[in-house]
């Protein structure tokens, strides 16, 4: 695993507000895999970086931040917004 690189705060800030309404991500990996699952909350372990938890059909997922591409908010009663952390 590489050395975490901690994201941009205002990134940062998109998915604290994407968990707290619990909105449906579609997230873009670096490696290209993509994943779609409701946003839960952020959580930090000391010695492997910032991680967003996800609830993909009842089954807990967790994302290293500086793995992520992009997201894209998929909330019914919004527009889809994508937004490109790298």
């Amino acid at each position: 695993m590489n050395t975490y690189q901690p994201i941009d705060c205002d990134l940062h800030d998109h998915l604290e507000i994407a968990c707290l309404y619990s909105w449906v991500l579609k997230i873009e990996l670096d490696d290209g895999k993509v994943i779609t699952a409701k946003s839960i909350t952020t959580l930090t372990r000391p010695d492997d970086g910032e991680f967003l938890i996800l609830d993909d059909d009842g089954e807990r997922v967790s994302i290293r931040l500086d793995y992520i591409h992009a997201i894209t908010h998929l909330d019914k009663n919004k527009p889809a917004h994508r937004i490109v952390f790298k």
